[in-house]
């Protein structure tokens, strides 16, 4: 399937949690953990304090935050949905799955998904010129790796807390927000 195919499919569809690799349409829960339906209530929490966080950084800056459903193309043959992507196109439109100018992508860590979330993920959202920073995010040793444009390099931190700036767009994030309500 193209992508212009599978936008087509997944507008008429409304499918939930695909994406597009090598051109054929994979449930991300055909990877997952359970093999069914569903997240982990750790991965859907972190899930949520990352959108949280990224938006308190982002007041007043014309980005949205969006969890699960969003859409990131990164090649004819492979379209990818972050678990929080950040869109800063100026003119958004409500209705497209598809982030029109991501700048930020982010990934929890699961074990099914390690593998994929820190090769195939890092280099196909790095190959889309608007996104900056790619944050994967690892509940189990409560660490962000953070990947960002440098140039023509890609400078990687990891961090436990504290804050960081994403720039562009301009971004203070705190990072201890990503573990508030997560068991130790």
């Amino acid at each position: 399937m193209t992508f212009a195919e599978f936008l087509e499919w997944a507008v008429r569809e409304e499918p939930k949690g695909v994406e597009l690799i090598d051109g054929y349409v994979v449930y991300k829960h055909d990877y997952g953990e359970t093999g069914m339906a569903g997240d982990r209530p750790v991965r859907n929490l972190v899930k949520s304090n990352a959108r949280s966080a990224l938006n308190a950084g982002l007041k007043g800056r014309n980005c949205l935050v969006y969890v699960d459903g969003i859409a990131v193309r990164v090649e004819a043959s492979h379209t990818y949905i972050p678990d929080v992507v950040v869109d800063c196109a100026p003119d958004l439109t409500a209705n497209d799955p598809v982030a029109v100018e991501p700048v930020i992508a982010l990934e929890v860590l699961s074990k099914s998904t390690r593998d994929t979330d820190m090769s195939a993920k890092f280099v196909g959202y790095f190959s889309v010129a608007s996104i900056q920073h790619y944050l994967i995010v690892d509940p189990s040793r409560r660490a962000i790796i953070l990947h960002s444009r440098d140039g023509e390099a890609i400078r990687t931190r990891i961090l436990k807390g504290g804050t960081v700036t994403l720039d562009p767009p301009g971004c203070p994030v705190d990072l201890d927000v990503f573990w508030e309500d997560i068991p130790a």
